[in-house]
């Protein structure tokens, strides 16, 4: 019987390499890359309310806010998945473009700023994504974090609830179900 940790291994090797975006191969997936092919994925597994669901079904915006290694490791999955998927990044420089996003990935930000953000779209249906548990544990939705050499996948279902969305139960079976104790961030009891 595999452990926790062991099926969470297994499920992202198996999100990574039956992904459907072709050209990526092994060799190039570093952990930047690793993140953002499993935020893709995850995205893949996620549903939306339904008068977002048009706009999903023809393009998947993901945007990504943060630092330059990230966003060019989506810039490389977007130009992989161009023949595949119908996949748009868009990288933002001002969070004043936020609602235009399905999914919001967010690096290096501040954590005052941080929660700033995460407060201000807690009830809209974008699915933000982070590193770490303090992102999942400020009101981040979705989080990847590396220990000892394995990618651990943590969720916050009552961020997800908040805006309306929800992950498939195979995903949240491997995940960590993290809940946050800011006090303007509501927990599931």
């Amino acid at each position: 019987m595999l452990k926790s940790s062991q099926k969470l291994n297994y499920c992202l090797v198996v999100l990574l390499f039956f992904s459907n975006i072709g050209g990526v191969s092994a060799q190039v997936l570093d952990k930047p890359a690793v993140f953002a092919l499993l935020t893709f994925n995850i995205a893949r597994f996620t549903r939306w309310p339904p008068l977002v669901l048009p706009a999903i079904s023809k393009n998947i915006q993901i945007c990504v806010v943060g630092d330059n290694i990230i966003r060019d490791a989506f810039y490389a999955l977007e130009r992989e998945s161009k023949r595949k998927r119908n996949i748009q990044i868009r990288y933002l420089s001002r969070l004043r473009k936020i609602q235009q996003c399905h999914v919001l990935y967010i690096s290096g930000l501040k954590q005052d700023i941080l929660r700033q953000v995460l407060n201000q779209i807690k009830k809209q249906p974008i699915l933000t994504v982070g590193e770490g548990r303090e992102f999942v544990q400020n009101g981040g939705m979705v989080a990847f974090e590396v220990y000892n050499k394995k990618t651990k996948l943590m969720i916050n279902l009552s961020a997800l609830k908040q805006a309306g969305l929800s992950i498939n139960a195979r995903i949240l079976k491997l995940a960590e179900i993290v809940t946050s104790p800011f006090p303007n961030v509501k927990t599931v009891e």
